[in-house]
């Protein structure tokens, strides 16, 4: 399995350039801490998909695990696994 750490290291980075967020954790609940709204979350997904080279489709979008930057960065994983 593709380690998932440095992707979450790019959604880090992307959050603080891109947007203005430091969070605070990994774990860190980007929607209930007001972070991201929809639209947001959307540009993050497709800034990742064209960052680590995968598609996401639609059965991968759990808002349970698109709530963290963890959560995040081990889809990503899961999705670049054997490339």
């Amino acid at each position: 399995m593709t380690d998932w750490r440095p992707i979450e290291e790019r959604i880090r980075q992307f959050l603080a350039k891109r947007m203005a967020i430091d969070i605070a954790t990994p774990e860190t609940d980007l929607l209930a801490a007001g972070y991201l709204d929809s639209l947001a979350l959307t540009e993050l997904l497709a800034h990742l998909e064209v960052e680590i080279g995968c598609r996401f489709d639609l059965e991968d979008l759990d808002l349970a695990r698109l709530r963290t930057v963890r959560g995040l960065a081990e889809l990503g994983a899961t999705k670049t696994d054997g490339h």
